[in-house]
Protein backbone atom coordinates (compact mmCIF):
# COMPACT_ATOMS: atom_id res chain seq x y z
CA UNK A 1 0.00 0.00 0.00
CA UNK A 2 2.78 2.52 1.29
CA UNK A 3 4.78 2.15 -2.41
CA UNK A 4 1.32 2.34 -4.49
CA UNK A 5 0.76 5.66 -2.72
CA UNK A 6 4.58 6.33 -3.69
CA UNK A 7 3.82 5.27 -7.09
CA UNK A 8 0.87 8.13 -7.13
CA UNK A 9 2.95 11.04 -5.88
CA UNK A 10 6.08 10.64 -7.72
CA UNK A 11 3.42 9.96 -10.73
CA UNK A 12 1.87 13.73 -9.87
CA UNK A 13 5.55 14.65 -9.67
CA UNK A 14 6.39 13.97 -13.28
CA UNK A 15 9.57 11.20 -11.51
CA UNK A 16 9.36 8.31 -13.90
CA UNK A 17 12.36 6.69 -12.88
CA UNK A 18 11.07 6.45 -9.04
CA UNK A 19 7.80 5.51 -10.16
CA UNK A 20 9.40 2.32 -12.53
CA UNK A 21 11.86 1.79 -8.99
CA UNK A 22 8.50 1.53 -6.64
CA UNK A 23 7.20 -0.55 -9.34
CA UNK A 24 10.26 -2.98 -9.72
CA UNK A 25 10.07 -3.02 -5.29
CA UNK A 26 6.15 -4.05 -5.15
CA UNK A 27 6.93 -6.71 -7.90
CA UNK A 28 9.76 -7.95 -5.94
CA UNK A 29 7.19 -8.06 -2.97
CA UNK A 30 4.66 -10.08 -5.22
CA UNK A 31 7.09 -12.52 -6.15
CA UNK A 32 8.10 -13.56 -2.66
CA UNK A 33 4.50 -14.12 -2.37
CA UNK A 34 4.14 -16.31 -5.06
CA UNK A 35 1.71 -13.65 -6.84
CA UNK A 36 3.40 -13.95 -9.79
CA UNK A 37 0.88 -13.22 -12.42
CA UNK A 38 1.09 -9.35 -10.44
CA UNK A 39 4.63 -9.33 -10.12
CA UNK A 40 5.65 -9.75 -14.01
CA UNK A 41 2.71 -7.02 -14.81
CA UNK A 42 4.40 -4.81 -12.56
CA UNK A 43 7.85 -5.77 -13.91
CA UNK A 44 6.96 -5.00 -17.36
CA UNK A 45 5.40 -1.55 -16.43
CA UNK A 46 8.54 -0.80 -14.65
CA UNK A 47 10.14 -1.83 -18.14
CA UNK A 48 7.76 0.28 -20.34
CA UNK A 49 8.98 3.78 -18.24
CA UNK A 50 12.83 2.58 -18.44
CA UNK A 51 12.42 1.99 -22.34
CA UNK A 52 10.67 5.88 -22.43
CA UNK A 53 13.19 7.47 -20.18
CA UNK A 54 16.06 5.52 -22.15
CA UNK A 55 18.16 2.62 -20.82
CA UNK A 56 21.73 4.75 -20.99
CA UNK A 57 19.91 7.09 -17.62
CA UNK A 58 18.89 3.86 -15.64
CA UNK A 59 22.17 2.72 -13.62
CA UNK A 60 20.61 -0.52 -12.69
CA UNK A 61 19.06 -1.79 -15.78
CA UNK A 62 21.30 -4.35 -16.34
CA UNK A 63 20.95 -5.69 -13.43
CA UNK A 64 17.02 -5.72 -13.32
CA UNK A 65 17.20 -7.02 -17.13
CA UNK A 66 19.23 -10.01 -15.23
CA UNK A 67 16.79 -10.38 -12.50
CA UNK A 68 13.69 -10.37 -14.86
CA UNK A 69 15.36 -12.72 -16.79
CA UNK A 70 16.04 -15.21 -13.97
CA UNK A 71 12.17 -15.31 -13.17
CA UNK A 72 11.43 -15.88 -16.44
CA UNK A 73 13.66 -18.64 -16.46
CA UNK A 74 11.75 -19.90 -13.61
CA UNK A 75 8.87 -20.48 -15.64
CA UNK A 76 10.88 -22.03 -18.47
CA UNK A 77 10.59 -19.25 -20.90
CA UNK A 78 13.71 -19.19 -22.51
CA UNK A 79 12.48 -16.93 -25.77
CA UNK A 80 12.11 -14.17 -23.21
CA UNK A 81 15.13 -14.67 -21.14
CA UNK A 82 16.86 -14.73 -24.69
CA UNK A 83 15.63 -10.87 -25.78
CA UNK A 84 16.12 -10.00 -22.36
CA UNK A 85 20.25 -10.75 -22.24
CA UNK A 86 20.68 -9.47 -25.78
CA UNK A 87 19.38 -6.05 -24.35
CA UNK A 88 21.39 -6.20 -21.37
CA UNK A 89 24.64 -7.33 -22.76
CA UNK A 90 24.62 -4.20 -25.37
CA UNK A 91 24.60 -2.12 -22.52
CA UNK A 92 27.60 -0.81 -20.68
CA UNK A 93 28.14 -3.47 -17.72
CA UNK A 94 26.75 -3.40 -14.14
CA UNK A 95 29.77 -5.36 -12.66
CA UNK A 96 31.75 -8.26 -13.29
CA UNK A 97 29.88 -11.06 -11.89
CA UNK A 98 26.42 -10.02 -13.57
CA UNK A 99 28.13 -9.70 -16.95
CA UNK A 100 29.42 -12.96 -17.07
CA UNK A 101 25.77 -14.14 -15.59
CA UNK A 102 24.28 -12.58 -18.86
CA UNK A 103 25.82 -14.64 -21.21
CA UNK A 104 25.87 -17.36 -18.84
CA UNK A 105 21.88 -17.32 -19.09
CA UNK A 106 21.84 -16.77 -22.96
CA UNK A 107 23.98 -20.09 -23.14
CA UNK A 108 21.47 -21.96 -20.58
CA UNK A 109 17.92 -21.10 -22.41
CA UNK A 110 19.74 -21.05 -25.82
CA UNK A 111 20.14 -24.87 -24.81
CA UNK A 112 16.66 -25.33 -23.56
CA UNK A 113 15.29 -24.75 -27.08
CA UNK A 114 17.44 -27.26 -28.31
CA UNK A 115 19.95 -24.55 -30.00
CA UNK A 116 22.93 -25.98 -28.90
CA UNK A 117 25.77 -23.75 -31.83
CA UNK A 118 24.16 -20.39 -29.62
CA UNK A 119 24.58 -22.38 -26.23
CA UNK A 120 28.28 -23.58 -26.57
CA UNK A 121 28.87 -19.80 -28.20
CA UNK A 122 27.00 -17.79 -25.29
CA UNK A 123 28.30 -20.13 -22.16
CA UNK A 124 31.98 -20.15 -23.92
CA UNK A 125 31.65 -15.96 -23.29
CA UNK A 126 30.96 -16.59 -20.04
CA UNK A 127 34.07 -18.94 -19.82
CA UNK A 128 36.15 -16.13 -21.48
CA UNK A 129 34.54 -13.06 -19.02
CA UNK A 130 35.04 -15.61 -16.13
CA UNK A 131 39.05 -16.23 -16.72
CA UNK A 132 39.19 -12.12 -17.72
CA UNK A 133 37.85 -11.57 -14.00
CA UNK A 134 39.57 -14.58 -12.44
CA UNK A 135 36.23 -16.27 -11.05
CA UNK A 136 37.19 -19.60 -10.49
CA UNK A 137 34.00 -20.17 -9.54
CA UNK A 138 32.29 -19.19 -12.71
CA UNK A 139 34.63 -20.76 -15.30
CA UNK A 140 33.35 -23.80 -12.86
CA UNK A 141 29.91 -23.43 -13.68
CA UNK A 142 30.58 -22.49 -17.38
CA UNK A 143 32.52 -25.56 -17.81
CA UNK A 144 29.78 -27.63 -16.19
CA UNK A 145 27.43 -26.20 -18.56
CA UNK A 146 29.06 -26.49 -21.41
CA UNK A 147 29.87 -30.19 -20.95
CA UNK A 148 26.35 -31.00 -20.10
CA UNK A 149 25.25 -29.89 -23.84
CA UNK A 150 27.98 -32.32 -25.10
CA UNK A 151 26.92 -35.25 -22.60
CA UNK A 152 23.55 -34.73 -23.87
CA UNK A 153 24.44 -35.03 -27.64
CA UNK A 154 26.41 -38.43 -26.42
CA UNK A 155 29.93 -36.55 -27.19
CA UNK A 156 31.21 -37.91 -24.29
CA UNK A 157 35.00 -37.11 -25.01
CA UNK A 158 33.85 -33.51 -25.04
CA UNK A 159 32.02 -33.41 -22.58
CA UNK A 160 34.59 -34.79 -20.27
CA UNK A 161 36.91 -32.00 -21.35
CA UNK A 162 34.61 -29.69 -19.85
CA UNK A 163 33.70 -31.77 -17.26
CA UNK A 164 37.16 -31.90 -16.00
CA UNK A 165 37.67 -27.99 -15.78
CA UNK A 166 34.55 -28.30 -13.44
CA UNK A 167 36.22 -30.04 -11.41
CA UNK A 168 39.63 -28.30 -11.71
CA UNK A 169 38.40 -24.98 -10.79
CA UNK A 170 35.70 -25.82 -8.36
CA UNK A 171 37.42 -28.81 -6.45
CA UNK A 172 38.47 -25.70 -3.96
CA UNK A 173 35.45 -23.51 -3.91
CA UNK A 174 33.95 -23.10 -1.00
CA UNK A 175 30.56 -23.46 -2.64
CA UNK A 176 29.81 -26.84 -1.15
CA UNK A 177 27.17 -27.17 -4.62
CA UNK A 178 30.03 -26.09 -6.88
CA UNK A 179 32.22 -29.34 -5.76
CA UNK A 180 29.67 -31.52 -5.38
CA UNK A 181 28.48 -31.10 -8.85
CA UNK A 182 31.54 -31.39 -10.03
CA UNK A 183 32.12 -34.58 -8.62
CA UNK A 184 28.80 -36.05 -9.82
CA UNK A 185 29.47 -34.81 -13.16
CA UNK A 186 32.63 -36.52 -13.39
CA UNK A 187 31.05 -40.04 -12.10
CA UNK A 188 28.84 -39.76 -14.94
CA UNK A 189 30.72 -39.00 -17.51
CA UNK A 190 33.19 -42.21 -16.52
CA UNK A 191 30.95 -44.54 -16.59
CA UNK A 192 29.53 -42.95 -20.08
CA UNK A 193 33.38 -43.75 -21.10
CA UNK A 194 33.28 -47.19 -19.34
CA UNK A 195 35.94 -46.06 -16.44
CA UNK A 196 34.37 -47.93 -13.83
CA UNK A 197 37.28 -47.36 -11.17
CA UNK A 198 37.07 -43.59 -12.25
CA UNK A 199 33.41 -43.34 -11.70
CA UNK A 200 33.45 -44.97 -8.31
CA UNK A 201 36.24 -42.91 -7.06
CA UNK A 202 34.26 -39.86 -7.56
CA UNK A 203 31.07 -41.47 -6.67
CA UNK A 204 33.18 -41.84 -3.38
CA UNK A 205 34.12 -37.93 -3.49
CA UNK A 206 30.16 -37.38 -3.36
CA UNK A 207 29.32 -39.83 -0.46
CA UNK A 208 31.84 -38.02 1.69
CA UNK A 209 30.62 -34.71 0.30
CA UNK A 210 26.90 -35.34 1.66
CA UNK A 211 27.70 -36.56 5.00
CA UNK A 212 30.44 -33.82 5.64
CA UNK A 213 26.90 -31.45 4.42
Amino acid sequence: KALSQLVTKYEQEDEPLFVANCYRAIAYTQFEQENYGLAFENNFRALEIYKKTGFDNVPEIVKFLHEMALKHFYFKDYKQVITLMHRAIKLPKYNDVIEIQCYNNLGLAYSRIQERDSAVFYLNKAYTLADKYESNSWKAIASGNIGTIYYDLKEYDQAYEHYKKLYQYGKDQLDHIIRLTSYVYMSKVYLKLDSIALAKEYIQKVDISLKQL
